[in-house]
């Protein structure tokens, strides 16, 4: 409704990497936005009620600078169901690398860029960085493309998701997460 753009993030892109669902451990739904767009988010975590759903923006989203150790927490909104306590997890990232002073101003720009078409221009943004301090080109996420998750449901995907997933989580991401691996003749996860 308030078209803001976003791409599956964390586990719920390993889960679409391999079998276009979520992990069959995983409780929640992760998913990256541009830091800009926290602020409408906000917006409308403060003017708008829904009796089955909560938003909740972390207050100190402003402060984007890279949060590094193991116990911050790098969610910056979620979003709750209050009847199943289902929830997705939100995560800005941040453009960087242009020579305009501030991102936020430059959300048209931005939003241009998410659809490959004939609309697209080209940027001076560089590309993005997370609260992990990770840099990531420009061309690793976008543009964003359209793909299909859980039984068929349009969704988004960063533009190389191998190189995020092999950035984010090492060289055996793309096989291996945590304690499971994929098997590929059953198709499912199994412990190791």
């Amino acid at each position: 409704h308030y078209r803001v753009p976003y791409f599956l993030d964390g586990g719920s892109l390993v889960g679409w990497f391999w079998k276009k669902e979520p992990l069959p451990w995983d409780d929640d739904i992760d998913v990256g936005i541009e830091w800009a767009y926290l602020h409408v988010l906000q917006w409308v975590s403060e003017v708008y009620r829904h009796p089955e759903f909560v938003l909740v923006v972390n207050p100190h989203f402003i402060f984007h600078g890279a949060q590094r150790g193991a116990n911050r927490n790098i969610i910056d909104a979620r979003l709750i169901c209050t009847r199943t306590g289902a929830f997705i997890d939100i995560v800005a990232y941040y453009l960087y690398g242009s020579d305009q002073a501030t991102a936020g101003v430059f959300l048209e720009d931005f939003a241009s860029q998410l659809i490959p078409g004939p609309t697209t221009r080209s940027v001076s943004w560089r590309g993005f960085r997370d609260k992990a301090g990770r840099l990531w080109a420009w061309s690793t996420l976008m543009p964003l493309r359209r793909v299909t998750w859980m039984q068929g449901i349009p969704t988004w995907v960063p533009n190389q998701v191998e190189s995020k997933l092999v950035r984010q989580y090492g060289p055996t991401s793309t096989s291996v997460f945590g304690e499971r691996v994929f098997d590929r003749v059953r198709l499912r996860w199994v412990l190791k």
